[in-house]
């Protein structure tokens, strides 16, 4: 009985991920260039040139190489999330909820540009990304926007409230930031390496084996 038992335990410790969700994330250069109009809102809530962008883009497969300005919404092994901050505000778009409508604080939220340029590795070489957060225009409550490609960072809020149509944006020009890649296993096999381990530690208990 024990036999069969480890070569289980072996086949679950030693199977290859079924699947792997990738992680596209960029960070860019900090704003070189600030505009702010606004009157009354809490300087802690402002874009200031230490600020820059963040993009985390989850895809449920790695990209494939040699893309031209490719939609990722019109890729097959699917784009989960888009999340994207300004240093102020966060704009997420998850694809599991629905593609465009109301999904972050019951604001409406769109992704406008998600093309990317990939070269003969994979790795991402052009980008036009941009997703923008609409803002009830209460409580300090602002529109959010987040755009980025190699040739312009972009970081904007907009504000309702207290003074109508007041805004504060930091750009970065011909400066683009790096991208960064992870591979982030699916649970599904994390649980077959845990009950493989287990496996190995009972069997190992109840014969006295010692490595």
């Amino acid at each position: 009985m024990r036999k069969p038992l480890l070569v289980v335990a072996l086949s679950l410790l030693f199977a290859a991920p079924v699947h792997a969700n990738t992680i596209y994330s960029y960070t860019g250069n900090p704003f070189t260039f600030v505009f702010d109009s606004t009157v009354g809102i809490p300087d802690a809530l402002k874009i200031v040139g230490t600020d820059f962008l963040t993009i985390q883009i989850t895809l449920a497969a790695p990209l494939p190489p040699s893309l031209n300005s490719f939609n990722l919404h019109s890729l097959g092994f699917g784009l989960l999330s888009f999340k994207a901050s300004n240093g102020k505000c966060t704009a997420q778009f998850i694809t599991a909820f629905t593609p465009i409508g109301p999904i972050q604080g019951g604001d409406p939220l769109f992704v406008d540009h998600s093309s990317v340029t990939t070269n003969a590795a994979g790795a991402i070489t052009d980008w036009d990304l941009e997703i923008l957060h609409f803002g009830n225009g209460l409580n300090l409550d602002s529109d959010c926007q987040i755009a980025s490609t190699p040739a312009h960072d972009r970081g904007f809020r907009q504000w309702a409230a207290p003074v109508r149509n007041q805004w504060n944006e930091g750009d970065t020009y011909n400066q683009p930031g790096v991208w960064a890649v992870t591979e982030v296993p699916e649970m599904g096999s994390a649980a077959l390496l845990g009950i493989g381990l287990v496996v190995l530690f009972r069997l190992r208990h109840k014969t006295g084996i010692r490595s």
